[in-house]
């Protein structure tokens, strides 16, 4: 007859029972610790990257701001100049259709006049062009930083690490 006693009982004429657990409980014991740090390390690992998107998140709506204001001010003073500079430009080119109507017929002094005014249009759109790739692209500062940190997750890096270069001075 097999009596189940519960571990740690003393006996008043014997020896106590042992206390030292089963092989398999100790295994199952490792296996829950393991799988609960587990859960731990990807809680905190999601914690991560939930507060990494947060940061990107808000650095990309505060570029976006900052480039709406830039481009509302400039829209802004191209808005004001282009009256003048279209009066401007279009004396410029009556004058140089007439001085021209003196040498060649009123058609074709028109037609050279035109002709010279597309190509300018497209010289002076190709150097805004250029200038404004040059000077300031939108999302920039997100773009590098979301380049920094892929590398940085890429290689191995140390969270501390990203932690302190998403740090805003």
């Amino acid at each position: 007859m097999i009596l189940a006693v519960p571990v740690g009982t003393e006996f008043p004429f014997h020896a106590p029972v042992a206390t030292t657990p089963h092989h398999h409980d100790l295994a199952r014991e490792r296996r829950a610790a393991a799988q609960d740090d587990m859960v731990g390390l990807m809680r905190r690992l999601a914690d991560g990257l939930e507060r990494l998107m947060r940061d990107h998140l808000a650095l990309a709506r505060l570029e976006l701001g900052e480039d709406a204001r830039i481009l509302g001010r400039e829209v802004a003073t191209g808005a004001t100049f282009l009256p003048f500079a279209f009066t401007a430009w279009l004396f410029v080119s009556a004058t140089g259709a007439a001085l021209l109507a003196l040498v060649l017929p009123w058609a074709a002094a028109l037609g050279v006049v035109a002709g010279l005014n597309a190509l300018l249009a497209g010289a002076v759109l190709l150097a805004v062009r250029a200038r404004r790739r040059r000077k300031h692209d939108v999302l920039d500062d997100s773009g590098r930083e979301i380049k920094r940190t892929a590398e940085l997750l890429a290689t191995g890096g140390d969270p501390a690490d990203l932690e302190k270069m998403h740090v805003r001075h």
